[in-house]
């Protein structure tokens, strides 16, 4: 039946539009190692408060990344509220970071069909490292490769060294798909609040003012950011792993 002018147009009609005839198999194979990034997520930094893809999407890619996990304990959201006032008088507006966590990688691309084998590497390599305790504290900052995003992160104060012996065989796995190593000279830490751009102008003399507000926290809540760290996760798009450590 024909529509009036102006009517919109239903949903049966937008979908029998889309679907076309099937293309034949000889297409199919001769394309099937193209990308296909139809489908993909549109890149709107509006709607992850101005957030900005290191990495394209683009089917069969996926991101991933080794860390050490956070378990958020009862205080740790009155110190970010502490911390976040402290910046919004100097007139930074900081979120916070859903998930912190240490890294022991970068973020990489992982082609999907090395997955399983990575995961294997992953988990021989850092089941055989003990379990230590790390704790956090010294407010730092930190500005992503991309500039596009300045963060406000807590320092490893203790469980260094084990956190850089973790990072050299990680480094060992990644290097088995030709993958990029961690930074040279790590700086360990937590982010736990962030900002878009490059900050770090504004932010890093605020840093002895922030230390202040951590300590007096700190001071009411001794044990909040002490790690014990038992195990190791991996997230790889939309999927996560866990690697135990070895018991002392």
């Amino acid at each position: 039946n024909a529509l009036p002018p102006g009517a919109a147009i239903p949903d049966r009609h937008i979908h029998s539009a889309k679907c076309g005839l099937p293309l034949p198999s000889s297409i199919v194979q001769l394309y099937k190692d193209v990308p296909d990034t139809d489908g993909a997520p549109e890149d709107n930094p509006g709607q992850h408060n101005g957030r900005i893809r290191s990495f394209p999407h683009q089917r069969g890619n996926w991101s991933t990344y080794v860390y050490v996990p956070y378990t958020e304990e009862e205080g740790f959201p009155m110190l970010l509220c502490r911390l976040q006032k402290c910046a919004a008088r100097s007139g930074v507006d900081l979120m916070t970071v859903p998930e912190p966590h240490v890294s022991l990688t970068r973020t990489v691309v992982l082609l999907h069909h090395w997955i399983d084998n990575f995961i294997t590497s992953v988990r021989s390599k850092l089941g055989h490292l003990p379990r230590f305790s790390v704790q956090l504290g010294a407010p730092a900052v930190y500005c992503n490769e991309e500039r596009t995003r300045t963060f406000l992160g807590l320092r490893a104060l203790t469980g260094v060294t084990e956190l850089c012996t973790a990072t050299c065989v990680l480094d060992e796995c990644l290097a088995e798909f030709r993958l990029p190593p961690f930074y040279k000279e790590p700086s360990f830490h937590m982010s736990v609040l962030w900002v878009v751009g490059d900050a770090r102008a504004t932010l890093e003399p605020l840093v002895p003012t922030l230390q202040a507000e951590f300590d007096a926290h700190m001071a009411d809540h001794p044990h909040e950011l002490t790690l014990d760290v038992t195990q190791c996760l991996c997230k790889s798009g939309n999927k996560s792993f866990a690697f135990s450590l070895a018991s002392l």
